[in-house]
């Protein structure tokens, strides 16, 4: 890398303001995805074993593979939990949607937590929602011989039906577009949401990738094909295949000075990005071919009029078989054009978490844009013996953590290929420097702190994310968190889960609270006025609150409930509860 190499000045860019994501391994938000990626672990295994039956009955007796594939899950009561309440979904309707569809709306929402956003603020023509996929399984299923889906199946299982339920929920009147180009497709939903931002089609756009490993019979067709493997190994002497992975990713992307205008800096900025296909390569249909790819990447540099020699990092698609990731290889090798002496390092995502296939590419621009907001390279788990021609290429694959230079403005590419010949390719770049203290929602919640946070805009995410995170020193006193749920169940597990979520958050902070005594289990001063929250608030709140977010990482108190006003400002609560624990309001 050529940290003297020249970047042109940015206009007003697309910027990653939020991110949601349910991944496996029990991944959930951008902390947790930020901690696994730098451990270097993997978290695929064999699909477990009550799973593995329900999925191997779907397949005929001699079909039936003699032991379990491997695969990058979700857990099982994630998928199976949904706050149908929540987003007004009647009970039937909701066990007749694909679980992605659900996990879809609840990870939607927690990105805009994220970001800081009421989704109160989107309705209208100004949101647009952008989803990519290439799942079939639901479908698969539902239209299976012997199956008779009634309507509420058909919709539930329909790829152009994915973003229906979010529009609904949020009023959003924009653009409503369901992409598949194959494993491209999440990061080709990325480039037209960022096209209508930048063409002020739209001023808020959220995009999200899912896939799902429901069907054995999909997982069946790919071992078939020779493409999958036990372990996956990107970029590796010993590379054999890949492991097919399911989640959600939902980004939260606006324009940079929209953004930073409410005080958040966002994330990263998406310089440029560029779809194209391969045309009349001499490889065979479903081949990836070098020469297409190269000039697919290069062209995303050229129209951003960014120099490749100030790329520091590309996420590659790297899917872990050899064939593919050699190509891959020499493809990078064209455009960057690096030296043993100072290699391109290169990365990929699917040694930790799987091939999520139609959300991988937005999986990879998540991964790339965390690690652009810490500063850090993280390792590609299943990387120990690097391929050969890594080096003849150029090339060097991080096995560490690893600082990322900090002279010139830090850029990174991140590339999808799918293997109907659709590819895909985003320029990320660091943001400016952090909005000023003081102005804006973030600039709020700097000053309150004695020290510069070093994530100054990540916040806890959740199963019922309510509210922005409130950042305070000791002297700035007890700090009032508002929660509330549709239901008292949701209510409880939400209140449950906020300790982790705390302690999380202190993690964050260069500020280290005082540990708890008894001394802090009872205010000193007043309650605060409440911090702004993210949507407005439900039904049912708990009772009481503790007085310091840090009280939190001790076991929660006990949390009586009470029904709530859609009326009451958010976080306000009488000296007594105005009606018995655990009953609704009249």
């Amino acid at each position: 890398m050529n940290p003297t190499a020249p970047t042109p000045a940015l206009p007003d860019l697309p910027v990653v303001a939020g991110i949601g994501c349910r991944l496996p391994g029990g991944v959930r938000g951008p902390e947790q995805f930020s901690e696994l990626l730098r451990s270097g672990c993997a978290v695929t295994a064999p699909v477990p074993k009550d799973r593995w039956k329900a999925m191997a009955a779907d397949l005929a007796p001699g079909a039936r593979p003699a032991r379990r594939w491997s695969a990058g899950l979700l857990d099982e009561p994630e998928r199976a939990a949904f706050d149908a309440a929540y987003f007004g979904i009647e009970e039937a309707a909701a066990a007749a949607m694909d679980p992605l569809h659900r996990l879809l709306l609840e990870t939607a929402v927690e990105a805009l937590a994220d970001a800081g956003i009421p989704a109160s603020a989107l309705a209208g023509p100004r949101t647009g929602i952008y989803t990519g996929t290439a799942a079939i399984d639901a479908a698969v299923r539902e239209f299976a011989p012997g199956r008779s889906p009634g309507l509420l199946e058909v919709g539930g299982a329909c790829t152009g039906m994915i973003g229906t339920r979010l529009a609904r929920h949020l009023d959003a009147r924009g653009p409503l577009l369901s992409i598949d180009t194959a494993c491209s497709a999440s990061l080709t939903a990325l480039h037209y949401a960022c096209r209508d931002l930048q063409d002020q089609r739209v001023d808020t756009a959220l995009v999200a990738g899912l896939n799902s490993v429901d069907n054995a019979v999909v997982t069946s067709a790919f071992a078939a094909g020779g493409v999958l493997a036990r372990v996956c190994r990107p970029f590796d002497a010993r590379a054999a295949g890949y492991v097919r992975a399911e989640g959600v990713v939902v980004l939260v992307l606006q324009r940079a000075s929209r953004a930073r205008a409410a005080g958040n800096p966002g994330y990263c900025l998406v310089a440029g990005s560029v779809v194209g296909g391969d045309g009349a390569a001499p490889a065979a249909v479903g081949a990836p071919h070098a020469g297409a790819q190269a000039d697919l990447v290069r062209s995303a540099y050229t129209q951003t009029g960014i120099d490749p020699d100030a790329v520091g990092v590309v996420q590659a698609h790297g899917t872990g078989t050899r064939a593919g990731d050699r190509v891959e290889a020499r493809a990078l090798a064209k455009v960057f054009k690096r030296t043993r002496q100072d290699p391109l390092l290169v990365c990929s995502i699917k040694g930790a978490i799987g091939h999520l296939e139609g959300a991988a590419g937005l999986a990879g621009v998540a991964a790339t844009a965390l690690a652009l907001h810490h500063g850090e390279v993280w390792p590609t788990a299943g990387h120990t013996r690097p391929d050969p021609v890594l080096a003849k290429h150029g090339l060097r694959v991080p096995t560490t953590v690893e600082p990322w230079a900090r002279t010139g403005v830090r850029v990174a590419g991140v590339s999808a290929f799918g293997f109907g010949g659709t590819g895909a390719h985003a320029v990320l770049v660091q943001t400016p420097d952090p909005v000023p203290a003081g102005s804006g929602r973030q600039g709020a919640a700097e000053q309150a702190s004695t020290a510069a946070p070093t994530a100054p805009h990540l916040r806890p995410s959740g199963e019922e994310p309510i509210a922005e995170e409130a950042a305070a020193s000791e002297a700035a006193g007890p700090v009032v968190v508002p929660v509330s749920a549709q239901t008292p169940q949701v209510l409880a597990a939400t209140a449950g889960d906020w300790p982790a979520r705390c302690a999380r958050a202190l993690l964050c902070k260069p500020w280290p609270p005082p540990p708890p005594t008894a001394a802090t289990t009872t205010p000193t001063a007043p309650p605060p006025s409440p911090p702004p929250a993210t949507r407005p608030p439900t039904r049912w709140r708990p009772w009481p609150a503790p007085a310091r977010t840090w009280e939190w990482s001790a076991p929660a108190p006990p949390c009586a409930l009470g029904r709530g006003s859609s009326t009451s400002s958010a976080g306000t609560a009488p000296t007594t509860p105005p009606w018995p624990p655990e009953q609704p309001a009249p």
